[in-house]
């Protein structure tokens, strides 16, 4: 699941930026977090990026392990 986040971000993020919870109390569960640095003259600045989605599935199915 977060290989495929991953390869689906468009970002040339590595699978490390996601994580999966198959057991999260709302279904299947996955996360993205990245820092990014902003490149502006004189200053540091960078920005967190989050995100999150969650799914329930079928009764007669299991979320992927």
């Amino acid at each position: 699941m977060t290989t495929y986040a991953a390869g689906e971000s468009g970002a040339y993020l590595d699978n490390t930026a996601f994580t999966y919870t198959s057991g999260a109390a709302c279904g299947c569960q996955l996360s993205g977090n990245y820092t990014i640095a902003l490149d502006i003259p004189w200053t540091a600045l960078s920005v967190n990026l989050s995100s999150q989605a969650c799914f329930k599935p079928p009764p007669s199915v299991n979320c992927a392990s």
